[in-house]
């Protein structure tokens, strides 16, 4: 008649479900998702021009633009490649009068790597509204110096000296990333 589900099986009884294993894998599961949150991108990178590549003695005209940094002559001159200076047998920019350097975006940190057998050079960072954002000036010794100059929204630098022997091997960048627009055309 009625059928008690409550009462313990017999021991011969089949009970409803009956299971039986062959083989057991155990695969083991992370108790937590993998994070999938996109990596912090790092630091930009500097972005640098050198006039390696530009055939000797060049002359170049008074606004030069190369890989979108714009050099200026101060004098409204001609301005000349030259090999002469140190790094011995590398080209470089003559700085005769001064050169005036437009960024190709806005940076917080600029590198400049001068060369004079004469007097000091002087290095002018300016802000995009033409204020001076900081300076720097090279030991008077000769050889290949490297100046620095760190500071914010740096679109333009003014160099000059070196009583006529200075030259500029390379001019490096580094993105200002506080925010401000980094495309100037």
């Amino acid at each position: 008649e009625g059928v008690d589900n409550n009462a313990p099986p017999g021991a011969g009884d089949r009970l409803p479900c009956d299971v039986y294993f062959d083989d057991v894998g155990l695969i083991p599961v992370q108790p937590f998702c993998p994070d999938r949150t996109a990596p912090k991108p790092g630091p930009k990178p500097d972005t640098c021009v050198n006039f390696f590549d530009l055939s000797r003695e060049a002359e170049l005209p008074p606004v030069y633009q190369k890989d979108k940094f714009v050099f200026e002559s101060m004098d409204k001159g001609p301005q000349r490649i030259v090999t002469w200076g140190p790094p011995a047998g590398k080209n470089k920019l003559a700085l005769h009068s001064g050169v005036v350097i437009h960024l190709p975006f806005p940076a917080n940190r600029v590198r400049l790597q001068l060369g004079s057998g004469g007097g000091p050079i002087t290095a002018i960072a300016f802000h995009s509204g033409g204020a001076v954002a900081g300076q720097a000036a090279t030991q008077p010794a000769s050889g290949v110096q490297t100046l620095e100059i760190v500071g914010s929204d740096i679109t333009v630098l003014k160099v000059q000296g070196g009583h006529g022997e200075g030259v500029l091997v390379e001019v490096c960048a580094h993105p200002d990333d506080s925010g401000k627009p980094q495309s100037r055309g």
